[in-house]
């Protein structure tokens, strides 16, 4: 090697070093990242669901500490209507499902596998019956 290049090749290494080093003494006090003064994160999220509440409701009284989907049940009669009706007019053709049992074994790094059950549908999806081709059978 020239010399210019082997000193050139020593500066930079030293600059390098010199730059990483740099980086590595300025380290965040640790008391400083989050300040001891401030809401707590409970008083945060109680403020936060009142002032939802005033947005949908308009004041406090009528929330008065009530979940703000209260009102809403999955379950209810007007719901399962609506799921009926979806599955009435959107008849699933059947699939069969086949039932396999793997063997306990041995994996790429010699581990133990337990054998265990496993379900797989006979098609990749499920298919749907359009409205007039007469698939009228209800599960």
């Amino acid at each position: 090697m020239k010399p210019f290049a082997k000193q050139s090749y020593f500066l930079i290494t030293l600059i390098t070093a010199a730059a990483l080093n740099g980086c590595t003494l300025k380290s965040a006090d640790k008391d400083k990242l989050l300040p001891d003064s401030g809401p707590t994160t409970a008083e945060l999220i109680k403020g936060h669901s009142e002032t939802l509440s005033k947005v949908y409701y308009g004041n406090d009284e009528y929330h008065h500490g009530q979940a703000i989907l209260a009102a809403y049940s999955p379950n209810s009669s007007h719901s399962s209507r609506h799921v009926n009706e979806l599955q009435r007019d959107f008849q699933q053709i059947p699939n069969p499902q086949i039932v396999a049992y793997v063997y306990p074994h041995l994996n790429d790094g010699e581990l133990p596998i337990p054998g265990y059950y496993t379900i797989f549908n006979l098609y990749e999806r499920n298919h749907y019956a359009l409205s007039n081709e007469g698939y009228y059978e209800i599960r």
